[in-house]
């Protein structure tokens, strides 16, 4: 057979198709091939999303450490300046003065009487 004789029967094959079916047929894959696209496009985007979130929550994770060791040196001052050494040293620097013991007078009432209206 010549490449004439082939082209010609190929031709023919093709054009003894009905013609609602070599576009369904057509149609079908090209519906399959955007299908494929959009489902690529997709899985992109969530993969793509899901890298971000694990990103983001490590810079989270790393913020709540440096807030729990902010926390444990916040305490860690607040029972410095709770304790007893610490607040004598800071009223010394008051310039206040010291009673002796016994050195307070307490008001007595003379009487318990109220008046009536």
């Amino acid at each position: 057979m010549t490449k004439l004789q082939l082209i010609s029967k190929a031709t023919h094959t093709i054009k003894s198709q009905p013609l609602w079916k070599t576009l369904s047929s057509l149609n079908f894959n090209i519906i399959v091939a955007f299908l494929i696209c959009v489902v690529a496009v997709l899985y992109f985007i969530q993969i793509n999303s899901a890298a971000a979130k694990g990103f983001e929550i490590k810079d989270l994770e790393m913020k709540i450490e440096e807030l729990k060791d902010s926390n444990k040196k916040l305490e860690l001052k607040t029972a410095e300046l709770k304790s007893m050494t610490s607040i004598k040293e800071r009223v010394g620097g008051l310039n206040m003065k010291t009673l002796a013991a016994g050195g307070i007078d307490y008001i007595v009432p003379g009487s318990t009487a109220v008046a009536l209206k």
